[in-house]
């Protein structure tokens, strides 16, 4: 099923809201509410800087759920916005792991950036950590 935000019938409500007035709201909804209100958002703000961390929150709303296709669509769209977002990467790489795709899986963790200064591994070695990864926020973790 292809992600169609363009259809979400709300959007004009969200037009140039920041994210951050978004966020605080999503913590006490259901997730398939809370990802409902990352399509609006991302339709009613095309332009945003901020689009890559709705479209990773998105993505990891939809691999909870079980939506793994959608999730991994989501997280290209993240990366595809900021190349450099370790965290979109790592979990794409998942989520193709999760799908029998191990090869695709190494290639997106190798071709990951490195996790900033203050860390010690790089994404290609999330395949060998996976089961220590932390529990997927809501939320856009900060660049480690």
């Amino acid at each position: 099923m292809a992600l169609d935000i363009a259809a979400a019938p709300f959007a004009p409500s969200f037009a140039g809201m920041p994210l951050e007035q978004v966020l605080p709201a999503l913590d006490v909804v259901p997730p398939a509410a809370a990802a409902g209100t990352y399509r609006v958002w991302l339709a009613a703000n095309p332009a945003s800087p901020q689009r890559f961390a709705a479209w990773f929150n998105l993505g990891v709303l939809l691999a909870q759920d079980g939506a793994r296709a959608e999730a991994m669509e989501a997280y290209r769209q993240a990366l595809a916005l900021k190349p450099d977002l370790y965290q979109a990467s790592v979990n794409l790489g998942l989520a193709l792991e999760a799908e029998g795709q191990a090869e695709a899986a190494l290639s997106v963790w190798q071709g990951a950036p490195q996790r900033g200064p203050r860390c010690s591994t790089s994404a290609a070695g999330c395949w060998k950590a996976r089961s220590v990864m932390p529990r997927p926020s809501r939320r856009c973790m900060p660049a480690c």
